[in-house]
């Protein structure tokens, strides 16, 4: 992968150098041990998802993976996992953390943009990223997410939506005062982030005409206030998603795309 990069991905490769050393921790590999079912909650159910799909000998792309917490999980799924990110903290973070977990034979891991994927056409059998597109050039990096995806291949992506009512009210200057959403490390906010639009997820179906979407964060954006609330309010989200219309609420998507034989 190239090395040269756009102002707009230097402030977030900067950004993330900086930030990744804050979060190196354990991982938690509840999400893919089977023990327990959490069909509520959006991370969990991506990875019922990536685990879907596995195949024996299927490789995977963790698309932008952070320090690693998520690369090892797919590893540790069975996949033959290709990994990148454009921070080289969060590589280097990365590549321990495999070796930490023993899975480094399993493990690729290399530099770059989502937007310019130094990867061969039809590639992977998976794609996989976790709140990675809302940073990014959407068009771009989906267009390059089907390029290297194999011909049925699916590429799944969990990323926040703005809702034009919730999101109209947290964007005001009352609400900003008190609940600032300004560039931060404590609230892991980039200068350049933003939410995804109806029209970010219009120009995904222009690439992947197959393309699903599960649904879910309705009442549970009150866990930003109220902490203790949040798995009760999944657990109520979740319900209410299955009622007409609720859906259109939600404020954060799993995006299930399949490219279709030719």
């Amino acid at each position: 992968m190239g090395k040269s990069f756009s102002p707009r991905q230097q402030r977030e490769r900067d950004y993330y150098n900086q930030y990744a050393l804050q979060r190196v921790g354990e991982v938690n590999f509840d999400p893919i041990s089977g023990r327990e079912q959490r069909p509520w909650n959006p991370y969990w159910h991506l990875f019922d998802l990536v685990k879907s799909h596995y195949r024996p000998g299927a490789r995977l792309l963790d698309f932008g993976c952070g320090w690693g917490e998520n690369t090892v999980k797919f590893a540790r799924l069975g996949y033959d996992v290709e990994a990148f990110d454009i921070s080289e903290v969060n590589v280097d973070l990365a590549r321990t953390l495999a070796e930490k977990y023993g899975v480094s034979d399993k493990v690729k891991l290399q530099i770059g943009a989502a937007e310019s994927l130094g990867y061969p056409n039809e590639y992977f059998d998976v794609i996989a990223g976790v709140d990675i597109l809302h940073h990014v050039d959407i068009p771009r990096a989906v267009r390059q997410s089907h390029r290297v995806l194999k011909p049925r291949g699916v590429a799944i992506f969990h990323e926040p939506l703005s809702n034009i009512i919730f999101d109209g009210i947290r964007n005001t200057s009352f609400v900003k005062r008190f609940f600032p959403n300004d560039a931060s490390f404590d609230l892991h906010i980039t200068e350049d982030e933003r939410k995804l639009t109806q029209n970010d997820l219009r120009s995904i179906k222009d690439v992947f005409p197959d393309c699903h979407i599960d649904r879910f964060r309705i009442l549970s954006r009150i866990d930003s206030v109220v902490p203790s609330l949040g798995r009760a309010a999944q657990k109520l989200d979740y319900r209410l998603g299955l009622l007409p219309g609720m859906h259109w609420w939600s404020g954060t998507i799993v995006l299930t795309m399949t490219k279709s034989d030719r």
